[in-house]
């Protein structure tokens, strides 16, 4: 099978990701002071807990989707959307889930529309971005992304915040409430809370394995894997690797080296910048609010 790669005219997730701050900044205040705590709730596996008020989920869904240039959509339609492409496309048929055959299909037409509409009015944003973008096929041609695959990235980079950074999230709240030394530092200092969002990331990857086909035959350790296997990429353990890190099973908010929970190259997560960017902003409110747990 050829290799293709993207030729970016524009990085993606920049300038949208940067300008999401400053927007966001005064809904998301709101709503966690709306959450009216007197401190943040200990769970397991997903650490912090507090209560999902239906009337603010509007708003995280506009600012976590901002970035996209999905600025005219209903949220709710969007929070509908995200759980139907996530892990909830079912019915229940008396105690047994049912899924509906059309379920992707109703639920992605929502974007469709709207990616067909945004095709004709570009923004500053990542989904005019995806639709400029460029893929070199094999013989040096370029060609833009298909519909389909706007559509693909465009329902990976709305739905990441969902599961994804919400895992994030509450692995940061559970791990800081079993390390209250380090939890202390960033109270005392959040300038630290970016590098504790990455530690996290690699010492709790909220998508611990990512499954892959081999396009062509690659020699590993010895051994050949034939094109079309199916692999199982275990990055959560890789995160873990003794060979790569010190004291590897030790969470360190201070601790530099990076991680694989985004992936590596091509496959380099699309919503990296919106992932550490909510991770950074929820501690930065959290701690300000809460100091102990």
């Amino acid at each position: 099978m050829p290799q293709r790669r993207q030729v970016p005219l524009a990085e993606p997730g920049d300038r949208p990701i940067v300008r999401c701050r400053p927007r966001g900044q005064p809904p998301k205040r709101h709503i966690v002071d709306a959450l009216d705590l007197d401190r943040p709730r200990r769970t397991h596996p997903y650490g912090v807990a507090v209560q999902q008020d239906p009337h603010h989920q509007p708003r995280v869904i506009r600012w976590a989707t901002t970035p996209l240039g999905v600025t005219g959509l209903n949220p709710r339609q969007i929070r509908v959307l995200i759980n139907q492409l996530g892990d909830k496309p079912r019915q229940m048929l008396g105690r047994q889930p049912v899924i509906r055959a059309t379920t992707t299909e109703d639920s992605i037409a929502l974007f469709a529309d709207y990616i067909e509409w945004r095709a004709t009015h570009p923004s500053d944003d990542l989904m005019t971005d995806l639709l400029n973008a460029r893929v070199e096929e094999h013989d040096g041609s370029l060609r833009p992304l298909e519909r389909t695959e706007v559509l693909a990235y465009t329902a990976m980079i709305a739905g990441a915040g969902n599961e994804t950074t919400a895992r994030l999230i509450g692995f940061m709240g559970q791990l800081l409430g079993e390390h209250p030394d380090q939890r202390r530092e960033l109270v005392a200092d959040p300038s630290l809370i970016a590098s504790a969002v990455e530690e996290t990331l690699r010492y709790e990857a909220p998508s611990p394995v990512q499954a892959r086909y081999v396009a062509r035959d690659t020699e590993l350790y010895g051994h050949t894997v034939t094109e079309g296997s199916h692999v199982l990429l275990l990055n959560g353990s890789a995160n873990r690797d003794a060979t790569r890190f010190t004291q590897p099973d030790r969470y360190d908010i201070h601790r530099k080296g990076g991680h694989l929970s985004f992936g590596q190259g091509l496959h380099f997560c699309l919503g990296s910048a919106l992932a550490r960017l909510e991770g950074r902003v929820a501690f930065e409110e959290v701690l300000e609010r809460w100091t102990d747990w």
